[in-house]
């Protein structure tokens, strides 16, 4: 190749990438941002986004975190309400739209004016400038009735088997850690393809899955990471089970002691989606609602004014 023809091959494809965005990283935009307003202080609001992909690369995953704030521009004294964990690909000039469940307990009555910012983006976002976005109205939170927002709902009386009524036979174990202020779950659940059950099994079945996680939790929300066992035989300890770690995002809110909803996101088997929970035997029902009470009753004593 004559070296004037490399120069003008160099400059059309230095060209191309100019061109179609960015070759090397995808530039993640928060496109559009709503909240719904108003909301009685101790229920959920709903706040929705779209991300936007306009570059000719794509990203693995993201992170959305949600703020609030009694001031109109974003800065470091705007309150942490939630965040949201994406771990599906965000491909090409495309747009990825969601909705988040945030706690109102988070927030005071009155007007908050209403913030998301993306983070974490894999591989590097280069251009933060389109990063953070506010809802073009305002959050406004009214009063909500005694005892709307009492806290100590996730408590050890949550220690159970819980299922969806609609899919006998599946299920997850909750197991609460208080000290730790960790969650730990274990969901044992089917392959979502019919044909994995006609494989040979000599013990259970050969559809059989089942995941582990564990995380902290922020008022009724629970954000747990996702693991896969595998690898390992009945009953021995070679060879090692291998443990996919980072295997998906749980979320997992508790409504009250008798009810839960899950939702999940597995990018390895490209699922997601939302399921309702109840405890399988009412048993510790009554502990429950027993210890979330005296949570209550302390946190009123502490915010008496003394005196």
């Amino acid at each position: 190749m004559r070296p004037g023809s490399f120069k003008t091959s160099l400059v059309l494809l230095l060209l191309a990438f100019w061109v179609s965005g960015t070759a090397w990283s995808a530039d993640l935009e928060l496109f559009q941002l709503g909240v719904e307003s108003p909301v009685q202080r101790g229920g959920d609001f709903e706040a929705s986004f779209i991300i936007a992909n306009q570059t000719a690369a794509s990203a693995d995953s993201y992170r959305v975190e949600f703020f609030a704030s009694r001031e109109a521009d974003f800065n470091g004294r705007a309150r942490l309400l939630g965040s949201f964990d994406s771990l599906r690909r965000v491909v090409r000039f495309s747009f990825q739209e969601y909705l988040q469940l945030l706690d109102s307990c988070l927030l005071e009555p009155g007007d908050w004016f209403f913030f998301a910012r993306l983070s974490a983006v894999v591989p590097n976002d280069p251009n933060a400038a389109n990063d953070t976005r506010r809802a073009a109205e305002p959050l406004r939170v009214e009063a909500g009735g005694p005892g709307a927002c009492a806290p100590g709902v996730i408590n050890a009386g949550l220690n159970d088997a819980w299922f969806n009524p609609d899919t006998p036979g599946q299920g997850v174990f909750i197991t609460v850690l208080p000290e730790q202020q960790q969650v730990f779950l274990a969901w044992f659940t089917f392959s979502p393809l019919a044909e994995a059950a006609e494989g040979p099994a000599l013990l259970g079945n050969s559809a059989q899955r089942w995941l582990t996680a564990i995380g902290p939790w922020q008022g009724r929300r629970v954000q747990l990471v996702a693991s896969n066992t595998r690898g390992g035989l009945f009953a021995q300890s070679r060879p090692r089970v291998v443990r996919e770690s980072d295997y998906g995002a749980l979320e997992l809110e508790l409504i009250d002691c008798e009810r839960a909803r899950l939702r999940y996101e597995l990018p390895a088997s490209e699922l997601d989606g939302v399921i309702a929970l109840r405890r399988v035997v009412p048993d510790n029902v009554v502990l429950c609602q027993s210890l979330a009470e005296m949570a209550s009753d302390q946190q009123q004593g502490e915010e008496e004014p003394n005196g």
